[in-house]
């Protein structure tokens, strides 16, 4: 039973439960196909946790043999890497300095830098949060599809939360929709760099954006994402 998600363009996500505080939260991960150019193989975004069948659905989608590249693309998100890692080599795998620096045990090759460039660096860019160095998220643009990859900066959470969830979320300074947390805003320590990545990143063309908690944004909800940029 195939669990990715086609979104189009070779773009790919799967969405798995997990809870925060009793919340479901859920924790997306994505999967890019790269062309030729980039030395084909897979794009895998902050992976769920590893099962044989998820290997073997992405074995599907990029034959064994071909490169798989792990992207571990904030501090915070070090859940599920182990297995991963003992299946990726090194050298396709990339994280942000400070998340290496709090696993000095994994063996992680590439440093998710804002100059860095990978070989699937001419279909996926990726720019770091600046100013909020205890997250150091990255975010990633597909360009193929015109989909935004955020992390925690922002999440789209819909539907009913339940009594205990909307408390919690009320605590949490984070309203239904597209918001961001109030633990989330704790972490940035310069306002003003942090407002000019993101400057940055409202200069890609993106017209869908994938949230690591919550439902995916896309038509009249990428205005209000993008308004919502321009708030900080």
């Amino acid at each position: 039973m195939k669990t990715l998600h086609d979104l189009g363009a070779g773009l790919f996500e799967r969405n798995d439960p997990a809870k925060v505080l009793g919340m479901e939260m859920g924790h997306r991960m994505t999967v890019a196909t790269l062309a030729e150019e980039s030395g084909g193989g897979l794009w895998i975004h902050s992976p769920v946790a590893w099962s044989q069948e998820l290997w073997n659905e992405l074995e599907a989608l990029a034959p064994n043999g071909a490169p798989k590249h792990l992207i571990i693309p904030s501090r915070t998100h070090d859940l599920h890497l182990s297995e991963w890692l003992k299946r990726i080599p090194a050298s396709s795998t990339y994280a942000p300095a400070a998340l290496q620096r709090a696993h000095p045990k994994w063996d992680i090759g590439q440093t998710l830098t804002e100059d860095l460039q990978a070989p699937w660096s001419s279909e996926i860019e990726h720019t770091r949060l600046e100013g909020a160095p205890r997250v150091s998220e990255v975010i990633c643009f597909h360009k193929p599809s015109k989909t935004l990859i955020l992390v925690d900066c922002v999440f789209n959470l819909q539907g009913k939360a339940g009594f205990i969830g909307s408390l919690l979320l009320k605590l949490n300074q984070c309203q239904q929709g597209i918001s961001t947390s109030r633990i989330f805003k704790m972490t940035i320590a310069d306002r003003c760099a942090f407002r000019e990545s993101l400057r940055r990143v409202l200069t890609w063309d993106f017209e869908r954006a994938i949230v690591g908690h919550g439902e995916l944004i896309g038509g009249d909800a990428v205005t209000k994402l993008r308004s919502h940029f321009l708030d900080w």
